[in-house]
């Protein structure tokens, strides 16, 4: 079975650009455009990665975890947050929550860099 990859991101163009990445390295893509949506599908679908934008990120300041890591059925499902933050490491202190983070400076990349962050997580 090939791997799944779960993309919550509202931005309809580069969700499609995305998943034709990710569907061009054998890999099932479907694309969300909430987080409500996401954590329907990442419930339902149950994907090896979920690829989150971070606009979209609500999470929980006492816990500090996203609504994918609050919910037993989605709390292990690696997950990779798409941010234009200039600084990574911002993110990472504004965020304390087990995610790999990358910053959008460079649309170009953007893809080939995720192919590379899901062979590195061994989801493919």
């Amino acid at each position: 079975m090939n791997p799944r990859a779960l993309i919550v991101e509202p931005d309809s163009i580069l969700a499609e650009r995305i998943q034709q990445k990710l569907c061009c390295q054998n890999i099932q893509a479907e694309v969300a455009t909430t987080s409500y949506n996401g954590l329907e599908a990442a419930r339902r679908w149950r994907p090896d990665v979920i690829i989150l934008d971070a606009d979209l990120f609500d999470f929980d300041s006492e816990r500090k975890c996203t609504p994918f890591h609050g919910d037993p059925r989605t709390s292990n499902i690696p997950l990779i947050v798409l941010t234009d933050l200039y600084n990574g490491q911002t993110m990472v202190e504004s965020f304390p929550i087990d995610a790999d983070f990358y910053r959008l400076s460079d649309n170009e990349l953007l893809e080939e860099v995720l192919v590379e962050m899901l062979h590195f997580m061994h989801v493919i």
